[in-house]
C-alpha cells in the first residue's frame, strides 16, 4: 500500500488525510502541537472553556456540498447546530441595529432608523437577497460591490450608526462582497455555529481520520526535509526520527514549508507574488481577551459597543466586539458564562506584537494594561458584570506566530479587499519536487476552514492520481 505523510493536523492535513484513506492509501499525520486541528481549536482556563475559532461555520444548511464534505470527513456528524436569530448587533448613541435572520426585518429597522438612507438600505438589502436566493441579479450585485471596501460603502450611508454597522463584524479594509455574502450565507441557514465549538470539531475530525486506520503524531515538529532527484525522500523530525513515504503532503503555513522545510524557490508564483506585495494581498490578526462573567450580566449575541478610545499598538480603537458564549453552557460553571473580544491588528501591529514578545516583562505589561481598560469598557456598558468579571487569558499575533508559525502571526490567508484577489488556481502540485504537495488555506483567498477542507480534499485527489 502507498504511503502518504502529511506536514500539519489542522482542518486541510486532516481532511486530505482523510481522503487519502478513503482512495486506499495509508496515512500518517505529523503535528508539532500536542492536540490536531491546527487554528481550529480551543484551550481551558480557569474552571472555563475558551473558543479560539468558530464565529460562524460556512456549510451548517444541509443539503448543500460543503455541508456534505464536513459531513464526510466528521465535523458535523450529527451536532446540533446553534442558529441564534441575529449574527450580531452594533451599538452608537443609545441605539442599535442587529443583522438578523429575518431580511426583511433588517431592512425595515434600517429604514426605520434612517430613512433619509432609504436608496443605499434598499441596495444593499437587494443585493444580500439576490445572493442568498442565487438569483439572476448576481452580476449586478458583483459589478456593484465587487471592487467596493466596506469603508467605501459605509460612507455612503448618512446615518452614523449605519456607517459602524457596515464596518463592525471585519473591518472597513475588506470587500463589501465580503460583508454580503457572509450575511447571505446566515439568512440561508449556511454560516451557523456547531455545538461545542471549534476544539471539538477538530476532535471529530481527527477520530473520524484515525477510525478510518490513519496515523497522529502529536508533539512532532518537523524540521526539514530531504530531496533526491527531484523527489522527497523522507522528512526530518525535531526528534531526530526520519520519516519516509511515497508521497508528501505539506499541511502547514507555506512560509514554513517553503524556506524551512523546502528550499523558498520551491514556493508556487502566485503565492510569491502574494506574499511579496501586501499592499495588494494585506494579512491581518487579532489581539483578543476572554472574561468569565456573571451569566445575567450579559446578553447574548455578539454586540459591538461604542467604547473610550482604546490605543492597541498605536491605533485607538473605539468600536469593541463582545461576543458571549451563553448558547453553551457547558464552557464555564453554572451562573456563569465565558465572554470574549478582539482588535484587529495589521500586519505591522502585528508584527509589534512579536518584537515586543521578546521582552517578556514588557509584553505581559502590555497585555495586562489593554486587558484592564478592556474590562473598564465592559464594565461601562455592562454595570452588573462589574462584580463577577474575571480574566481568563489575552492572545495576541504573537500567540498565533508562536503556535501555527503563520505569516505575521494570521490566522486567515490574504485578505479580500476589493482591490485584487489571489489567483483561485494555485495547484497541490510543487513544481520540481514529482511526489510533493500543497495544502492549505493560503491557496485561495481569503482562506478560512472551507477553503482549507476544500485544498485538502483537493490535494488527497491529486495525490491519488499522482500514486496510481
Amino acid at each position: 500500500m502507498k504511503k502518504v505523510a502529511i506536514v500539519g493536523g489542522g482542518v486541510a492535513g486532516l481532511t486530505a488525510g482523510i481522503f487519502a484513506l478513503k482512495n486506499g492509501l495509508s496515512c500518517d499525520i505529523y503535528e508539532k502541537n500536542a492536540v490536531m486541528g491546527g487554528n481550529l481549536t480551543g484551550w481551558d482556563r480557569g474552571g472555563c472553556h475558551i473558543d479560539n475559532c468558530i464565529h460562524w461555520l460556512n456549510g451548517t444548511a444541509e443539503n448543500t456540498r460543503l455541508h456534505a464534505l464536513w459531513e464526510e470527513v466528521g465535523a458535523l456528524g450529527g451536532v446540533e447546530v446553534i442558529r441564534p436569530a441575529a449574527f450580531y448587533t452594533s451599538e452608537y448613541d443609545g441605539r442599535r441595529l442587529s443583522l438578523w435572520r429575518d431580511a426583511a426585518r433588517t431592512r425595515r429597522e434600517m429604514i426605520l432608523l434612517s430613512p433619509a438612507d432609504r436608496r443605499e438600505i434598499d441596495r444593499f438589502m437587494d443585493a444580500v437577497e439576490a445572493v442568498a436566493a442565487g438569483s439572476k441579479n448576481l452580476p449586478q450585485v458583483w459589478l456593484r460591490y465587487g471592487g467596493m471596501s466596506l469603508l467605501t460603502l459605509s460612507e455612503r450611508f448618512l446615518h452614523p450608526l449605519l456607517r459602524h454597522f457596515m464596518t463592525d463584524l471585519l473591518t472597513g479594509a475588506f470587500s463589501a462582497v465580503g460583508l454580503i455574502v457572509a450575511y447571505a450565507a446566515f439568512i440561508n441557514g449556511n454560516a451557523d455555529m456547531p455545538r461545542g465549538g471549534s476544539a471539538a470539531m477538530a476532535q471529530r475530525m481527527a477520530a473520524r481520520f484515525e477510525a478510518l486506520g490513519g496515523g497522529i503524531y502529536t508533539d512532532a515538529a518537523v524540521q526539514g526535509a530531504e530531496i533526491a532527484d527531484g523527489r522527497v525522500t523522507a522528512l526530518l523530525l525535531a526528534d531526530g526520527a526520519r520519516v519516509e513515504a511515497d508521497a508528501f503532503l505539506f499541511a502547514c503555513d507555506p512560509t514554513v514549508t517553503f524556506g524551512t522545510l523546502l528550499p523558498a524557490g520551491y514556493m508556487p508564483a502566485p503565492l510569491r507574488r502574494a506574499y511579496t506585495n501586501s499592499t495588494a494581498y494585506p494579512v491581518f490578526s487579532s489581539v483578543h481577551a476572554a472574561f468569565s462573567v456573571d451569566s445575567t450580566a450579559v446578553e447574548e449575541g455578539t454586540v459591538v459597543l461604542p467604547c473610550a478610545p482604546l490605543t492597541v499598538m498605536g491605533r485607538a480603537h473605539t468600536r469593541l466586539p463582545v461576543r458571549s458564549f451563553l448558547h453553551e453552557p457547558d464552557f464555564a460553571p453554572e451562573g456563569k458564562t465565558v465572554i470574549e473580544t478582539l482588535l484587529f491588528q495589521d500586519a505591522a501591529e502585528s508584527d509589534r506584537w512579536q518584537q515586543l514578545k521578546k521582552t517578556p516583562e514588557a509584553y505581559a505589561e502590555k497585555k495586562a494594561a489593554l486587558t484592564d481598560g478592556i474590562s473598564e469598557r465592559i464594565k461601562a456598558r455592562y454595570p452588573a458584570a462589574a462584580e463577577g468579571l474575571t480574566l481568563l487569558d489575552c492572545w495576541t499575533p504573537a500567540t498565533y506566530r508562536r503556535y501555527f508559525d503563520s505569516f505575521h502571526g494570521a490566522y486567515m490567508a490574504f485578505a479580500v479587499t476589493g482591490r485584487r484577489r489571489i489567483p483561485t488556481g494555485c495547484s497541490p502540485r510543487i513544481a520540481g519536487l514529482s511526489n510533493a504537495l500543497l495544502a492549505t488555506q493560503w491557496q485561495k483567498a481569503p482562506g478560512g476552514l472551507p477553503n482549507a477542507a476544500a485544498a485538502g480534499k483537493r490535494a488527497a485527489e491529486t495525490v491519488k492520481v499522482l500514486l496510481a
